[in-house]
């Protein structure tokens, strides 16, 4: 579970220092696979191919995955804080 609110916490910190509210691709590629996994869990949400091509002009490059809190993944971090 620690591994788990790790990366929860490292996704949030990238949407707060974005000002897209996203963690992109270069800003948590060490933590790609263990992003895949919560993926697949319901915790993280991906961006759709429409919203990664406004990331990736906003941004002036490429935007191969982007990943943000989903409403459960919120629920965990605010469930493991009390």
């Amino acid at each position: 579970m620690e591994k788990t609110l790790e990366v929860l916490r490292a996704v949030r910190a990238c949407e707060e220092d974005s000002k897209r509210g996203w963690a992109l691709d270069w800003s948590l590629a060490e933590l790609r696979r263990r992003v895949g996994v919560l993926v697949g869990q319901g915790l993280l949400a991906v961006a759709d191919r429409e919203t990664r091509a406004e990331l990736s002009a906003w941004q002036g490059r490429p935007v191969r995955w982007a990943v943000r809190l989903s409403a459960i993944g919120h629920d965990v971090i605010a469930f493991a804080r009390s």
